[in-house]
């Protein structure tokens, strides 16, 4: 009968230890971890420097608003601050992440502020609907009262894939591991004293406590005193770093420090590239519950122009697309002031010069326009005379001249059989014009050129 109970007893301890728990967590409900469990994760260490390691790649982004309206522009940008966006990034440790839409009336518009509320509140009902559950029964919610984030929602997980249940095993088993060796490190960290005699055992142990309190102990030669460290073969050190590479891995898809043994540069750019994925795919989650917010205010207020938000990173530049860009600026292709702007993130206004062609045209110089990087020299201004010239009117008198004085030199060229006869027809042509009013002509109209030239 002792041997039966003692048996049963042992299987029932078995079954209800805290390590069968714990891999049994897979099967755990979001809503089945408590609050305190929550907050747990969220205290340790590892996790906490895996979260802001994931975050960081969003936020160290500038959010642009795109609007022409700056007043509209500059309350947006103070609503959409960098704590609400760092609880939008959270919605991969939840699977749903719910906010409230509150409605502040400013400068004649209605503008959303969004309020993070507890996701076990919230879930789905036949319809697809969201609803709220606070209350003990299913509440349908206004369409413009709440916007939520999904993360890995299938058939299975309707309420999306929250991270949390994964963390929860190696999050409390490590918690766990550490307060049993803090306890036995306390009980048993401590050196032991043993002492060996064959007279009088009790005086010798009177002694030897003495001696640990910080007196001294003599005592025969016949005896004798060993200080014994503990000593352990269980390696604790190799299951707390096991825990804190499983949370890594966890929250940053791969871990650099539990992938590889030895440090390696293409390594570490591949643990990198994930590390981006992955918040690129929270940015994603964002701009969609930003937009949803935008298009919100944009319904209310009957608002029709332009207005979304999106991200700019400085530190990211479109190296690969401005090369391809600049390649096919110099095979002659132009690109417009709103193809820029979106393309590349930029503000401002394009100041378009306009290159005249010419035979031997550089187009080392056209490079260095794109480029930013030197301007071509300016062209000398024209006088007044350069400018006449170059005038429409002018030239189409000149034209009509040229065509009369044409036309009457091919009548005399026709009409004359030699050279010397030829010439006696144009000196009787031009027989009206006086040598010397002509010189006097050019005279003057030189001087007037010179002086002109010098005023301008």
């Amino acid at each position: 009968m002792k041997k039966e109970t003692k048996s049963k007893r042992e299987v029932i301890l078995k079954n209800n230890s805290l390590i069968d728990t714990l891999i049994n967590s897979h099967f755990l409900n979001i809503t089945m971890i408590k609050e305190n469990d929550q907050r747990m994760i969220f205290k340790d260490l590892s996790f906490t420097q895996a979260m802001q390691s994931r975050k960081g790649v969003i936020l160290a982004k500038e959010l642009q608003i795109i609007c022409e309206n700056e007043k509209i522009k500059e309350n947006f940008e103070y609503l959409f601050h960098p704590d609400l966006i760092g609880q939008i990034l959270e919605t991969y440790l939840y699977g749903l992440n719910v906010f409230e839409v509150n409605y502040k009336l400013k400068d004649g518009f209605y503008y959303p502020i969004l309020k993070q509320r507890d996701f076990r509140n919230f879930g789905f009902n036949e319809e697809d609907e969201l609803v709220y559950n606070g209350n003990g029964c299913e509440e349908l919610i206004d369409k413009f009262k709440v916007i939520y984030g999904l993360f890995g929602s299938n058939f299975l997980f309707k309420n999306g894939d929250a991270l949390l249940t994964k963390l929860y095993f190696p999050v409390k088993l490590k918690n766990a591991s550490l307060k049993f060796w803090m306890e036995f490190l306390e009980r048993f960290g401590s050196p032991w004293a043993v002492a060996k005699t064959d007279s009088d055992p009790d005086a010798l142990a009177s002694e030897v406590h003495q001696m640990l309190n910080g007196d001294s102990a003599v005592i025969d030669k016949e005896e004798e005193l060993d200080l014994i460290q503990p000593k352990t073969k269980a390696n604790y050190n190799e299951i707390i770093d096991y825990l804190d590479n499983q949370i890594r891995s966890v929250v940053l898809g791969a871990n650099l420090s539990s992938q590889v043994s030895s440090g390696s540069l293409a390594a570490a750019q591949s643990h990198n590239d994930i590390r981006k994925d992955l918040a690129a795919q929270d940015g994603q989650i964002v701009l969609f519950i930003l937009n949803r917010a935008l298009k919100f205010f944009k319904e209310i207020n009957n608002f029709k122009d332009e207005l979304f938000v999106q991200f700019f990173s400085e530190a990211e530049p479109k190296s690969e697309l401005c090369e391809r860009d600049l390649k096919l600026f110099n095979m002659g292709f132009s690109f417009d002031e709103e193809y820029i702007k979106s393309t590349y993130n930029v503000e401002g206004k394009l100041i378009k010069e306009t290159l005249k062609s010419e035979e031997n045209k550089d187009l080392e110089n056209d490079k260095k326009i794109f480029e930013n990087k030197t301007k071509l020299a300016p062209k000398k201004p024209m006088d007044k005379i350069d400018a006449a010239l170059e005038s429409k009117e002018f030239k189409s008198i000149d034209k009509k001249i040229k065509q009369k004085l044409e036309q009457a030199f091919n009548q005399l060229l026709n009409n004359s059989n030699s050279y010397e006869e030829l010439f006696e027809n144009l000196q009787k042509e031009f027989s009206g014009v006086s040598i010397n009013v002509l010189e006097d002509f050019m005279f003057k109209a030189l001087a007037n050129a010179s002086i002109l030239g010098y005023g301008d």
